[in-house]
């Protein structure tokens, strides 16, 4: 009994005081860099195949080297909230309607591309707007709503 002792004791100082495995974080890439400043940091690299993200109830599991931490917000513009407009269809091949749930008076709509510019303004004071997008090339648009010349909201269009 007392070798039984002795031979576990031995095992267990053996597993405190040896060096097990130990992992860093390393990647072998073509390019990267890693800036901080100010309380905000940057790190990119080129050459990773695949990241994953996997979610659950309880955590979230990253695959590759660039982990971060995932922060997700959503923001409604004071006074114009998104239930008082809708607009559909979405994704449109032509005309897009633009209903306003609640009597707000004047609205400017202002339709822009992915590069800032604008190709349509409209401005309209009922309830139901349509505007035709017949004109335009296929591809995504923002739809800027200005009512009452202060609630303003936003609108990603995709069109076909």
């Amino acid at each position: 009994m007392k070798i039984r002792a002795l031979i576990l004791s031995v095992f267990m100082l053996w597993r405190l005081f040896s060096a097990a495995q130990v992992f860093s974080p390393d990647v072998v890439s073509s390019s990267g860099d890693f800036v901080q400043s100010s309380g905000y940091s940057i790190q990119w690299n080129l050459g990773e195949l695949a990241i994953l993200t996997l979610y659950s109830n309880d955590f979230t599991i990253t695959q590759g080297f660039g982990q971060f931490d995932l922060i997700s917000t959503d923001i409604t513009p004071p006074g114009l909230h998104p239930g008082n407009v809708n607009v559909f269809p979405n994704p449109t091949a032509g005309w897009l309607q633009v209903r306003f749930h609640e009597e707000g008076g004047v609205a400017r709509l202002l339709l822009y591309d992915l590069w800032g510019k604008l190709h349509m303004e409209q401005q309209t004071e009922g309830p139901d707007t349509s505007l035709n997008l017949y004109g335009l090339p296929p591809g995504v648009y923002f739809l800027h709503v200005i009512q009452n010349a202060r609630n303003t909201a936003t609108y990603k269009i995709v069109k076909k």
